[in-house]
């Protein structure tokens, strides 16, 4: 798996996740799916999926339908 980059840590930290896996490449952008794990590491139920989308180094959070509507084109 695609080790994850420290701009995409801090991102997800900043907006208040802590667990992060490397989805996929679409369209010319990385993206990132963002949750949150309890201390054992099992993930903890958040609604709609959110991801962080870097387009050469310009973030940005997509999540609610959005989200939803991006997992159709990973999954």
């Amino acid at each position: 798996s695609k080790a994850i980059p420290d701009i995409i840590k801090e991102e997800a930290a900043r907006n208040g996740f802590n667990s992060i896996d490397y989805t996929g490449r679409l369209d010319g952008s990385d993206y990132y799916s963002v949750g949150i794990a309890d201390e054992n590491g099992f993930p903890l139920p958040t609604g709609l999926p959110t991801f962080i989308k870097d387009s050469d180094g310009k973030l940005s959070i997509i999540s609610g339908l959005d989200g939803l509507d991006l997992c159709s084109k990973f999954y």
